[in-house]
């Protein structure tokens, strides 16, 4: 039989996940308003900086790697 292996867990119930719907118009006219203050580098950090600095509740949880995502 097999030990446990690493650090015991302290809290063994997690937290719920944050979700955020990005698919409202609301939340992508706001995007697109940054993106266009940013500028044709579309800096992926800028543009999370931008977000939370407009709505800081709405994009809390908005980070570079998200927004990595949605650019091509």
């Amino acid at each position: 039989m097999r030990k446990p292996q690493g650090r015991k867990k302290k809290n063994t119930v997690g937290r719920p996940a944050k979700n955020a719907n990005w698919l409202t118009p609301f939340c992508w006219t706001q995007i697109a308003h940054v993106a266009k203050q940013v500028g044709w580098d579309m800096s992926a950090s800028a543009i999370a900086k931008g977000l939370r600095a407009c709505d800081p509740i709405t994009f809390a949880m908005t980070n570079r790697t998200t927004i990595d995502a949605w650019i091509d």
